[in-house]
């Protein structure tokens, strides 16, 4: 009989072929996504990984507690238990400390973290300097906070991510720093409440007709009205939250926006009563035409 065929070759055609015969080659890294997930998932294991002792094995291979029956004279010394304490805390601590090691190994393969750990060092004098300024800064107006805010905004702008570098400078004011925020926010959206429901501000384009306009009045009216109201019933509880940093907040600005709808309506009225006045001077075939269009507006 002829002789049987010799066995392939290792690192052959065969061996690159997965299970499912695919000829695929996987010697590629995986992708960045899968690297990010297994970073997380050591980082909340290891977080979540108790260190605690294994119990001593018996003769049997199971457990045997000191004092039981089986139990050799030496599990039930003191010093054997403290021992065997001592040996199964370090079994567990191994995995972690495993762990741990490849969370510090991605990290730091990291670009990004690179990136972030470079300007910790690079610029901590600067962040050191702002938090000395923002905790003493004492503003008179909401023109100085925003003046001041945009000063720190400008050169906290050279930081690759605000919230990762400033994680480790733990005397950094953060909560101050997000209430004049917060206050300057608050100031620029009362404002532009404001200038949306002012006729004759230089953001209002009057339409072509006195339907069109009145349209456009009501319209602007139910879309600042939710926003005016919630500002009306929170107004005190936003000055306490922004005084408890020492930061000021107009109360005018919110009394603007509690009247600007008042102005909004005296101007659709006017836009009505001109309309009432040019259909008592048109002829009556006009009139009658134009009078359902102003009932609906009314």
């Amino acid at each position: 009989p002829p002789p049987p065929p010799p066995p392939p070759p290792p690192g052959g055609a065969g061996a690159k072929r997965g299970v499912s015969g695919s000829s695929k080659d996987t010697s590629h890294v995986s992708k960045s996504w899968e690297v990010i997930k297994m970073y997380q998932t050591l980082q909340r294991s290891s977080s979540n990984t108790p260190l605690l002792p294994k119990r001593a094995k018996g003769k049997s291979g199971g457990t045997s507690a000191p004092g039981a029956p089986g139990a050799s004279p030496a599990a039930n010394s003191p010093g054997s238990a403290s021992a065997a304490a001592g040996e199964g805390a370090g079994d567990v601590a191994a995995p972690v400390d495993a762990q741990r090691g490849v969370m510090q190994e991605l990290a730091g393969k990291s670009a990004f973290m690179k990136q972030v750990e470079a300007d910790r060092q690079r610029m901590a004098p600067m962040i050191t300097d702002l938090a000395v300024q923002i905790t003493a800064f004492q503003p008179l107006d909401m023109v100085q906070v925003e003046v001041f805010v945009a000063e720190v905004e400008r050169r906290l702008a050279l930081l690759c991510d605000e919230g990762m570098v400033l994680k480790t400078f733990s005397s950094f004011p953060e909560k101050r720093l997000e209430a004049m925020r917060e206050a300057v926010a608050r100031k620029r959206e009362l404002q532009k409440l404001t200038t949306t429901m002012d006729p004759h501000g230089h953001k209002w384009q009057a339409r072509d007709s006195i339907a069109l306009e009145l349209h456009q009045v009501i319209d602007r009216f139910t879309e600042a009205r939710p926003k005016v109201e919630w500002y009306m019933r929170e107004a005190e509880s936003i000055r306490k939250s922004l005084r408890a940093h020492a930061v000021p907040f107009d109360m005018d600005l919110v009394k603007g926006a509690q009247h600007a709808p008042l102005g909004l309506a005296k101007y659709g009225m006017r836009m009505l009563f001109t309309a009432h006045s040019r259909i008592l001077q048109a002829p009556a075939a006009d009139a009658a035409a134009a009078l359902p269009t102003v009932k609906e507006l009314i």
